[in-house]
C-alpha cells in the first residue's frame, strides 16, 4: 500500500479549505469546503491507525466532492482490497493508473488483487506495470518472480531465465574468506547463521523449529538473523534455542553485511529466498565462506553467491531438474525438511461421507494456487464421482460475490453451483474444523501445498497430489512418499481423476486411511527431527570441507 498520508497531504495542499474562523473565505470557497477537509481529516485518522475500513467513506466521499483523483483512487482501492471488496478495489485502482499510467503503488496493489484473486496473467501484466515505473523497486521484482511460480504457461526455463536476470544486477562478491578453516572441537564449532522474517507465527517456523531443538551444540553454534519487526510468541520460543538472536530489520545492508561477517559465520542459511522480508541482495555480496537456501521459497534464488539449494530426490529427482537453479543442489537422504504437528490437533475423525452419504472434496490452500488448469481438473473430479461436493475455503469467500466468482469458474465446466460449497478463511482453530468436514483433500498444482498438506494429514485427511516436472510441483510427491501413500500421487490428469474417485467410491478405505494416517505420520522420516537433524548437520559439514578443500586449507 502507498504511503497514504503524504499523499492525501498532497492532495488536501491543491483543495481550497478555509482557516478556521475565516467566514469569507469559507462564503467563497462554497459550502462544501468544510465538510470535505473534515472528510480529509477522517480519512488520515482512520489510515493512520490502521483502520481501513473507516478510511473507506471519507475517501469515497472525497471522491464525490474533489473529483478524480489518482492518489485517491489508489488508496480507496487499496482499503477495499483488505475488506474482500474486490470487484469495486479494482475499478479503482485501474481508474489511479488510468488517470496516471506511472502511478507504481496502483499497479502493484491491483497486482496483488489480482494475484489474490487467481488471475495470474492480470497480476503479472499489473506488475509488470509497476516495475516499468519504478524498475528499481525490490518489493516489485520479487513479487513478479513469485507470481511466476504460480502462473501456468512459463517453463521452467523461463522461470530460472527470470531469476538469473534478476541476479545479474548484482557485483560481483568482493569476500574470499581465504584462511576461515577451523578446528572442530567444542570451544571451535561451526558458526552457522539463518536469515529470515519468518521466525514468527508463520509456516516457517514449523519446519525450523525442530531443527533448533535438535541442533548439536558441541559441534555448531547457531546464529538467527531476524529480518521481522513484529516479534510474537513464537519468536520468543526460538529465541531460547539458539544461541546468538539478532533482529536485523533495521539494519541496511552494509549494517547486516558487516554483522555477519563480525559474526564470523561459516555457513549461512537463507529461509525465504524471494519471499516478503528477504535478504538476498546481502547473500549477493558473500558475507559467509558456505551460502545456502532452504524452506522458504522451494525454487532458485538466481544467485551465484549462493552456493547450494537443500532438498531431496523427491523434490528434485537427480538429474532431472539441477539445470533449473544457479545453485548447486544438495539433496537429504530421506526428506528435504522435517515437520512436526502439536500433538494437541485434532484429529479429523470418521469421513463425513460415512453420515451423510455424499461424498466431500476439499481444498484449503491458498486460492491464488487454484489455476484455471486446476479448475478444470477438479470439474473433471465432479464429474467422475456423482453426488460428490467441493469444498474451497477462500479469502473473503463469506462474501457473495466471492463465492460467487468461484462457483462461476466451475460453472464454465459443468459443475452445478450447489455442487462448490465455497468458505471464508478462518483462524487455526476454525482451519482444522473445516478440515474435519472434508473426505478427501485435492492438492493443487503447479505449486502444490505444502503446510496445508502436512497438516491435513496429521490431522487424518488423505490428499490426492499430481506429480510434475520441478519442484514445487513435487511436494504432494515428497510428503505423501514420507507417510507410505505413493499410491495417491497421480503420473497425469487423467490417473489424478481415478485415484480421486476409486477413494472416494471406497468407504471402507477412506475410514482405514483416515484412522491410520496419524500414526503413518509418526512412523516416517517427516516427524523423525532427531535423524533429520543429524542428516542436516551432516550436509553441513560436508558444505564446509568442500569449500575447505576448494580453498585450499585442511578443515579439522
Amino acid at each position: 500500500m502507498p504511503l497514504i498520508g503524504r499523499l492525501l497531504n498532497g492532495l488536501r495542499r491543491r483543495s481550497p479549505r478555509p482557516e478556521p474562523g475565516d467566514a469569507a473565505a469559507a462564503s467563497a470557497a462554497g459550502p462544501e469546503s468544510v465538510p470535505l477537509a473534515e472528510h480529509f481529516a477522517a480519512a488520515q485518522r482512520a489510515l493512520g491507525s490502521g483502520d481501513l475500513a473507516g478510511a473507506i467513506a471519507p475517501l469515497r466521499a472525497i471522491l464525490v466532492m474533489h473529483g478524480p483523483s489518482p492518489e485517491v483512487h489508489c488508496n480507496l482501492g487499496a482499503a477495499l482490497r483488505t475488506g474482500g471488496a474486490l470487484d469495486e478495489a479494482a475499478h479503482h485502482l485501474r481508474e489511479a493508473g488510468r488517470l496516471r499510467p506511472a502511478f507504481a503503488a496502483a499497479w502493484y496493489n491491483l497486482g496483488l488483487l489480482e494475484f489474490e484473486r487467481a488471475r495470474h496473467a492480470e497480476a503479472e501484466q499489473a506488475y509488470r506495470h509497476a516495475l516499468a515505473a519504478e524498475p528499481r523497486n525490490e518489493a516489485w521484482q520479487h513479487s513478479l518472480l513469485c507470481l511466476l511460480n504460480y502462473a501456468p504457461g512459463h517453463d521452467p526455463r523461463a522461470v530460472f531465465e527470470a531469476h538469473v536476470g534478476w541476479a545479474q544486477r548484482f557485483p560481483p562478491p568482493r569476500h574470499g574468506h581465504a584462511g576461515r578453516a577451523r578446528t572442530r572441537g567444542t570451544a571451535d564449532r561451526l558458526r552457522v547463521g539463518y536469515v529470515s522474517a519468518d521466525f514468527r507465527g508463520h509456516s516457517v517456523a514449523y519446519f525450523i523449529e525442530p531443527v533448533f531443538r535438535h541442533h548439536d551444540r558441541t559441534r555448531f553454534q547457531v546464529h538467527c538473523y531476524d529480518n521481522w519487526a513484529r516479534p510474537d510468541g513464537t519468536t520468543e520460543r526460538l529465541r531460547r534455542l539458539v544461541d546468538h538472536w539478532r533482529p536485523v530489520h533495521a539494519l541496511d545492508d552494509d549494517a547486516l553485511e558487516r554483522l555477519i561477517l563480525d559474526d564470523r559465520i561459516d555457513l549461512l542459511v537463507d529461509l525465504s529466498g524471494h519471499t516478503l522480508g528477504n535478504r538476498l541482495p546481502v547473500f549477493a555480496r558473500k558475507p559467509a565462506p558456505v551460502q545456502a537456501t532452504w524452506i522458504g521459497y522451494p525454487q532458485t534464488t538466481g544467485l551465484a553467491a549462493i552456493d547450494y539449494r537443500i532438498t531431496d530426490a523427491h523434490l528434485d529427482p537427480p538429474g532431472e531438474t539441477d539445470a533449473f537453479g544457479s545453485e548447486r543442489l544438495w539433496r537429504l537422504p530421506e526428506c528435504a525438511v522435517c515437520f512436526v504437528p502439536p500433538e494437541e490437533t485434532p484429529l479429523a475423525g470418521p469421513p463425513p461421507c460415512a453420515s451423510d452419504g455424499e461424498v466431500t472434496f476439499g481444498s484449503i490452500n491458498q486460492y491464488f494456487k487454484i489455476t484455471d488448469r486446476v479448475v478444470a481438473l477438479w470439474s473433471r473430479v465432479l464429474a467422475a464421482t456423482p453426488g460428490a461436493r467441493l469444498r474451497i475455503v477462500v479469502e473473503h469467500g463469506e462474501r457473495p460475490p466471492v463465492a460467487a466468482a468461484v462457483r462461476a469458474r466451475f460453472a464454465d465446466h459443468g459443475v452445478a453451483g450447489e455442487r462448490v460449497d465455497v468458505r471464508g478463511r478462518t483462524d487455526l482453530a476454525g482451519f482444522f474444523r473445516q478440515l474435519g468436514e472434508i473426505d478427501i483433500a485435492l492438492d493443487p498444482f503447479p505449486y502444490n501445498g505444502g503446510t496445508t498438506t502436512y497438516q491435513s494429514l496429521w490431522a487424518g485427511v488423505p490428499v490426492v497430489t499430481l506429480a510434475g516436472s520441478t519442484a514445487i510441483a513435487r511436494c504432494g510427491v515428497m510428503i505423501l512418499a514420507a507417510v507410505g501413500l505413493p499410491e495417491l500421487v497421480a503420473r497425469d490428469e487423467e490417473d489424478y481423476i481415478a485415484i480421486a474417485a476409486r477413494l472416494a467410491g471406497d468407504p471402507h478405505r477412506l475410514r482405514e486411511l483416515r484412522a491410520g494416517l496419524r500414526d503413518r505420520y509418526r512412523a516416517g522420516p517427516l516427524y523423525a527431527a532427531g535423524r533429520f537433524t543429524r542428516a542436516l548437520e551432516d550436509a553441513y559439514d560436508a558444505m564446509w570441507r568442500a569449500w575447505c578443500d576448494r580453498d585450499g586449507t585442511a578443515c579439522r
